[in-house]
């Protein structure tokens, strides 16, 4: 069988043009393996295959675009998906390059398969007819209950008249076809497209009369001819949502937590108050511990395993009475009490939780594991996610033999060995609690599948959230240490959340080694989650054009430079008229004025501990706390022994403030090439210079952190960006808060990939309040995030402590519903804000997290069930009345 690909793509000098498909003649679905198509002409690309007819095939493929930079473009939207038959001989199909155009975010999965979703064809057959003509066509947002018609001037496409059109049948990624006998259908056919609405309104296509003049098609044959896009008016819809992390939510049968199955009871809440989007914070596993610090959600110790603390151990079966019954019964009572108690409480107890969850867990395993791992669905998730689900039992079990996560006190299982973990799993002990993590695995595969098809069925998307690093006693760093700098931890400069910046601990990414092989890692990553999400919001998206790197030998954020970037050397710095001098600039600056300053009576203290002196009121840092974890570890021996008037917590960080007493670190992997300390204009350092040098210093400051990456960090994110977003379908949301270089707009909107928008955090500098009329459309908008106060927390900072009404927070709610962004998500608790029985008495018990705290424990709880907040009548018909209102 003979297939020929056509599409037109007018390339530049140095472009060319590939194609990429689910069969090894085209590469096997790899994007590194595409195949490159020839040039004829007036922009036209084309590729010959042969396949054997022998049995029917699936087909899926794309055309990408490469350029001699290395850069790759992708077509956005599902790749087209072909079923063909025996019989067929031939196929010609003439596509049209799907492009990243304005209306490309309609292809993704919320719209495409959630907002407006159609009962369709997961492909296009071929041999409906023997010599078969089809017309395809890329039609996003039909509304439910409308249609894609064919109408011309034949008789065959009604003759110019709408009422006997040629109705389309709508295909699996926003595509509409029809099916024609070639014989029947003439030489050249001119047509247009049209839509009839549900009531009957007919929409046509807006420009010229399509015209095309027909092959002669001949027996066994198929000619496709597709339309990348047609012009039926396509409006700018808007859409609601509420944003909450799982294990906020509660209902009144939960286990003192959220958990999967409570989504579909959030799900019928928010359809009912015409909401189609729900946003959870990552549900990753995070057990690395087993303590209350892993409810950090975004410690995860997978980038694949699911949570198992968001499991419903009821949906996983019932525990069965054995002998003696009574003692069993008073078992089960007593879980059942501690149920109770526990899902009584205003927050998640999570060691508790976690406690009586894992309890029924184990007994569950024992009674049913061998029964639910030989059904054939368990055989089929094993079997698609062995490659990651081995290596993840093994260090859960690996994590409990030792009592540690950290890998590199496990003896000889230290260095990662497939062939050990293979071993492992063969072991009586060792290969029975495998099984039962893997156990544990596919029960949660089936909750949260079970839970976003229910969400389809009710037209709601579900949004994830990607974290952007990993922890350091992970999986990942066990299994696939050439992927990260391990040697160093990732942060945040300095910003409204935390004045000393802010260091989660993660290693940084080896870009070189991920790109080598085409991004694998997050490509895997990606497709995971796009099995239960719809759209997902990319933590720290910052961090794909620069990250803050900071040493691992330093605590506080200010200790961070940015990765990549051009650092400055000597001359640089003689350049902008700074008198650069090492020792002076690029060496903790302590004087005898500054300690007496910071350290008051404990000053001698500090000094004799810590401290040596060579010239007189010159200090420096003894050898032995040159750093601030070196520090910290002393204090953390020490520091409960010590009689000071400051607190062993105050010296500590002071001391280790006198770290980061510099004006210039030097490059880690670049000798004498030097990043400014940011935030260095705060320093005592600084403040002792001469006014014609910190003039000099404020210039090269200025154009280092706002001006001289720019272009270099563009580079960099769409080197890496286009090639993870066109791993999925779906929907691509930014959180680009904070130090935000001004090349990041360009590439988001270049994209398509949606903006965050916090008014209380407005992206132009010279505001402080940003005004929701203003945002863009590929946008999501809302009142606040799980790093922020809530709305009304938010209020009662900015009214003087009084706590604002009802009536206040709907008018800021209103505000935003009527912002021209795509989505506005709201936290749940600023929805609950505008109905006074709904809400916390004190704001501040409604936040989720403090990002200054370094070990802070997320553990809020809604305030009321999901039961009870589905029956509060007021508060739905208002939010219901807001939505409408303001057109979403």
């Amino acid at each position: 069988m003979q297939i020929i690909f056509k599409v037109n793509f007018n390339t530049v000098p140095g472009q060319e043009v590939y194609i990429s498909g689910s069969i090894p003649e085209l590469g096997n679905g790899e994007a590194k393996s595409a195949i490159k198509m020839e040039y004829i002409e007036n922009g036209d690309w084309i590729k010959e295959i042969r396949i054997s007819s022998r049995q029917e095939r699936i087909i899926k493929y794309k055309y990408l675009v490469r350029n001699g930079s290395g850069g790759t473009m992708y077509e956005v939207g599902q790749p087209r998906v072909l079923a063909i038959s025996t019989i067929t001989k031939n196929i010609v199909l003439c596509d049209e390059w799907q492009g990243n155009t304005p209306t490309a975010p309609f292809l993704s999965t919320p719209f495409a398969g959630v907002f407006f979703q159609h009962q369709c064809k997961g492909s296009t057959p071929t041999h409906l007819y023997s010599r078969e003509l089809i017309v395809r066509v890329t039609v996003p947002n039909v509304e439910k209950g409308s249609v894609v018609l064919m109408c011309g001037a034949a008789d065959d496409l009604g003759a110019w008249n709408p009422s006997k059109a040629v109705e389309m049948i709508p295909v699996y990624g926003a595509k509409w076809e029809k099916h024609f006998p070639a014989e029947n259908i003439g030489k050249i056919i001119e047509f247009k497209f049209i839509k009839r609405s549900e009531s009957g309104e007919i929409t046509w296509e807006e420009g010229r009369n399509r015209t095309f003049e027909i092959p002669d098609i001949k027996v066994h044959e198929t000619y496709s001819m597709e339309y990348s896009m047609c012009n039926l008016g396509i409006r700018e819809p808007r859409f609601a949502g509420t944003a909450v992390p799982v294990f906020s939510l509660r209902s009144k049968d939960d286990w003192g937590i959220g958990d999967f199955s409570d989504l579909k009871q959030l799900v019928d809440w928010a359809s009912a108050t015409k909401q189609s989007i729900v946003q959870i914070l990552p549900v990753n596993d995070t057990s690395s511990t087993l303590t209350w610090t892993d409810s950090y959600p975004y410690g995860g110790i997978s980038i694949m395993a699911l949570h198992p603390i968001y499991l419903n151990p009821s949906l996983m079966g019932t525990l069965k009475p054995k002998e003696p019954k009574n003692k069993k019964k008073k078992d089960q009572d007593g879980i059942e009490e501690e149920r109770k108690r526990l899902n009584a409480l205003p927050a998640v107890d999570y060691e508790a939780v976690l406690r009586l969850k894992t309890k029924y867990f184990r007994a569950i395993f024992e009674q049913d594991g061998e029964a639910d791992t030989a059904e054939p669905e368990f055989y089929t998730f094993y079997k698609k996610n062995v490659s990651w689900l081995l290596p993840y039992a093994a260090f859960c079990t690996l994590r409990d033999r030792f009592g540690t996560a950290d890998f590199s006190k496990w003896g000889k299982f230290t260095k990662y060995s497939e062939r050990l973990v293979k071993k492992m799993y063969e072991e009586v002990k060792a290969g029975k609690e495998m099984r039962y993590h893997i156990f544990l695995q596919y029960h949660l595969h089936k909750q949260l599948m079970a839970s976003c098809a229910y969400a389809h069925e009710h037209g709601v998307a579900i949004k994830g959230d990607i974290p952007i690093g990993i922890t350091p006693h992970s999986v990942e760093a066990w299994t696939e240490p050439y992927y990260f700098n391990l040697d160093c931890q990732a942060g945040a400069p300095p910003d409204d959340f935390s004045v000393k910046g802010q260091n989660w601990g993660f290693p940084t990414y080896n870009w070189e080694r991920m790109a080598s092989d085409g991004y694998i890692w997050w490509k895997r990553r990606f497709m995971k989650m796009a099995e239960y999400c719809d759209a997902y919001r990319i933590d720290h998206i910052l961090g794909f054009f620069r990250i803050w790197e900071i040493p691992s030998t330093e605590v506080t954020g200010l200790m961070g430079h940015f990765n990549p970037a051009i650092p400055y050397s000597y001359e640089d710095l003689l350049g902008y008229g700074f008198d650069f001098h090492f020792e002076r600039d690029a060496k903790p600056f302590i004087r005898f004025y500054q300690l007496r300053e910071m350290f008051g009576d404990d000053c001698t203290f500090v000094q004799e501990t810590f401290l040596d002196s060579n010239e007189l009121d010159v200090f420096t840092l003894k050898p032995d706390f040159s750093t601030q974890k070196a520090i910290e570890a002393w204090f953390g021996i020490h520091g409960s022994e010590l009689k000071c008037t400051h607190s062993s917590a105050d010296l500590c960080d002071g001391v280790m403030a006198l770290v980061s007493e510099v004006l210039f670190m030097e490059d880690p992997k670049q000798t004498g090439k030097f990043h400014p300390r940011i935030s260095a204009q705060f320093t005592y350092s600084y403040k002792d210079l001469p006014e014609n040098q910190k003039n000099a210093f404020n210039r090269l400051y200025d154009d280092f952190f706002y001006s001289r990456h720019n272009g270099f960090w563009q580079e960099k994110a769409m080197q890496k960006l286009p090639e993870l977003i066109s791993a999925t379908n779906m929907l691509t949301c930014a959180e680009d808060l904070g130090m935000v270089p001004s090349c990041v707009p360009y590439v988001l909107s270049t994209l398509r990939i949606l903006s965050l928008e916090v008014q209380r955090m407005p992206k132009d500098p010279h505001i402080h309040i940003g005004n929701p009329a203003d945002y863009p459309y590929l946008s999501v908008c809302t009142t606040g995030s799980h790093d922020t106060s809530s709305l009304r927390g938010w209020l009662e900072e900015t009214n003087g402590g009084s706590t604002p009404t009802p009536s206040q927070c709907e008018s800021i709610i209103r505000d935003h519903l009527g912002s021209p962004s795509m989505l506005t998500i709201l936290p749940l608790q600023d929805w609950m804000s505008i109905d006074a029985s709904s809400t916390f008495g004190d704001p501040k018990d409604e936040r989720i997290n403090v990002p200054a705290e370094v070990h802070h424990y997320w553990k809020f709880r809604m305030p009321v069930t999901l039961e009870e907040l589905t029956e509060n009548k007021a508060l739905g018909d208002k939010m219901k009345k807001l939505i409408t209102d303001c057109g979403r």
